[in-house]
């Protein structure tokens, strides 16, 4: 259904991370048109832009980049990120993809990056960039300091549902979910597997919530991910058609 993102709300949260931080990056919508028309409206949180020290300093706008891979239809356009940022991001589109298509078997995320990476949103919860690892206590300060504006950026993005990739017990505080949690065990679709998947619904909008591994995961295949994904959202009762 088409639903416009709050644009009010939105330029609220930039105004304040781009006056503030000359470090920060920008991110969330990838395409605002596309975005309103998708069918499901899909919310990823990541914890924290991975680059190279010269443009990290710079600053950024993580949207262009996203646009410039839909353009070329790859996700290691010639200015963009390269290493573990297509790890990160091919998950992300293939999961994404799953949802928005209703098609679960796991194919190459090549052929879905112009289609499907129009149609989700993106945001970091530490708006600077840094490097491949964050201390687990740091971030957890980045979701406290900056909890109302990222609650903001949400509510201004206004998915259906929200997959967050790093498990905050501060931004749940936030989002205001309600009991009880449902799980979903990684054991259950391998024995070999460790952890699990987390479902939520949010009491005042009633958007689902999912916390999840990070796509960048060694830990399970791409096959098994979007699995645990498609069961997470099937126990809070998500329309799939």
């Amino acid at each position: 259904m088409l639903r416009m993102p709050n644009r009010e709300l939105l330029d609220k949260v930039e105004e304040y991370f781009y006056t503030n931080e000359n470090w920060i990056k920008k991110d969330g919508i990838v395409d605002e048109v596309a975005f309103a028309q998708a069918r499901v409206k899909i919310l990823w949180i990541l914890r924290e832009m991975n680059e190279k020290e010269g443009y990290r300093q710079s600053g950024g706008d993580m949207r262009k980049d996203w646009r410039a891979c839909t353009e070329k239809n790859n996700l290691n356009p010639y200015h963009a990120p390269q290493g573990g940022y297509s790890k990160t991001y091919a998950l992300i589109i293939k999961t994404s993809g799953a949802i928005l298509k209703n098609e679960w078997s796991v194919g190459g995320y090549q052929s879905w990056c112009r289609e499907v990476l129009p149609q989700i949103a993106i945001i970091n919860a530490k708006k600077m960039a840094g490097g491949a690892h964050i201390d687990p206590f740091a971030m957890q300060q980045y979701y406290k300091n900056d909890a109302d504006l990222l609650k903001d950026q949400i509510a201004g993005i206004n998915p259906d549902i929200i997959i967050n990739t790093n498990h905050s017990p501060e931004l749940l505080k936030h989002l205001n979910v309600q009991d009880p949690r449902q799980e979903v065990s990684c054991a259950l679709i391998n024995p070999a597997r460790k952890g699990s998947f987390y479902s939520y619904r949010q009491k005042d909008t009633g958007r689902i919530i999912l916390e999840v591994q990070h796509t960048n995961t060694r830990c399970l295949t791409h096959g098994e991910y979007i699995k645990l994904v498609q069961l997470c959202l099937a126990k809070q009762g998500f329309q799939f058609t």
